[in-house]
């Protein structure tokens, strides 16, 4: 997402007049006003965001979630959440998407990154912070999403 801060005349005729392209004016999650143009304002701009950015994150970790209930419902052989299953899959480099809850084992946790790390895997941290989140830590709080059917 694309944030735009200034002061207030400036930043929306800047928005208002299209001087970005569409594809970039899709992008725009927020209008900040910013006292200053300089690097206190860029600052402002940043404390002022927090919020917004961390209602991005959430969005995004919400939808990723959704995803894997969705597949463990739809396609369960394509989705696997319990430990020594994952073990096996990450060995295997069946996994796409490894997903760790915060709240899980970090030792463990440890493990299956550098695993997934080697198998070029991405891993994906959720929280706790949204139904989907506490739902997930506990299911096991940790899955995978399978690039293929082991």
């Amino acid at each position: 997402g694309i944030l735009v801060g200034g002061p207030v005349p400036t930043k929306d005729e800047f928005l208002d007049n299209n001087y970005l392209a569409t594809q970039m004016q899709e992008k725009v999650i927020g209008r900040i006003d910013v006292g200053d143009t300089d690097e206190s304002g860029l600052k402002e701009l940043v404390e002022k965001a927090q919020d917004l950015l961390a209602s991005q994150e959430i969005i995004a970790e919400k939808k990723l979630l959704e995803k894997f209930f969705e597949t463990l419902g739809e396609k369960p052989d394509f989705v696997v959440y319990k430990i020594d299953e994952i073990k096996k899959v990450l060995d295997f480099g069946a996994v796409d998407t490894l997903l760790l809850s915060k709240n899980f084992d970090k030792t463990k946790a440890r493990e299956f990154k550098n695993k997934a790390n080697e198998m070029g895997t991405k891993v994906e941290i959720v929280s706790v912070d949204t139904e989907e989140g506490k739902q997930f830590e506990q299911l096991s709080g940790v899955g995978a999403i399978l690039r293929y059917k082991v």
